[in-house]
């Protein structure tokens, strides 16, 4: 099942908890959080947020391998982009979930987790949050970000990428993330990993750039 996501801010947040496996987030309005508290989006688990990102078709991945192709929607030129005013977390995860194509502004954290298994964020632009872009504890399984950009993000203690685990092992890939700021000196502290307890983490943290 696909949902669309309309532009209403109060419309979005509170639907998603029952909406399909598939959320199509368009570009022709930011979502606001109109609750501090955050995150906006509470994800269900294995659902899937997708944009358009910088194109004009979405894949979306298929149980068993492949992929639907979704291209009769037209999309309003730029990433749909999920945002907060009073900022608070945007994005909460939960098992399973598969994020792509879109844009996370303004908030605290943009994309939080904790004690959850296996999650996918890939070709995501973050900008202008204030403490952490995806910000992960205890998680399990495969944990991917890559193709991400993000843009002064990140004041005081923060990170881009930051994964804590004290007490279970997970197997991550952070690949191929832009990190950058526009002003000097940039503002954060690039990707932080850090496994202790009983903890194990093993994987990929190869080709990001931080400038």
């Amino acid at each position: 099942e696909i949902y669309q996501c309309d532009w209403s801010s109060d419309v979005c947040s509170s639907d998603l908890a029952m909406a399909g496996d598939v959320i199509i987030f368009l570009a022709s309005q930011g979502l606001i959080n109109v609750d501090p508290a955050g995150p906006l989006f509470p994800l269900k688990g294995n659902q899937i947020l997708a944009g358009f990102g910088d194109g004009t078709t979405i894949l979306i991945p298929a149980p068993g391998g492949g992929s639907y192709t979704i291209d009769s929607i037209v999309p309003v030129p730029g990433r749909g982009t999920a945002t907060s005013l009073g900022g608070g977390s945007i994005i909460g995860l939960a098992n399973g979930n598969n994020i792509f194509g879109i844009g996370v502004d303004g908030g605290s954290n943009g994309i939080v987790g904790a004690g959850l298994n296996t999650v996918t964020i890939d070709d995501v632009d973050f900008s202008s949050l204030t403490t952490n872009g995806v910000f992960l504890t205890n998680q399990t399984g495969n944990i991917t970000v890559t193709n991400s950009e993000f843009v002064d993000v990140l004041t005081g203690p923060g990170r881009a990428i930051q994964v804590s685990n004290t007490s279970t092992d997970a197997v991550l890939a952070l690949n191929n993330n832009e990190i950058r700021s526009t002003g000097a000196p940039a503002p954060f502290g690039g990707i932080e990993v850090v496994a202790t307890g009983t903890s194990a983490i093993s994987g990929t943290i190869s080709s990001n750039t931080i400038t």
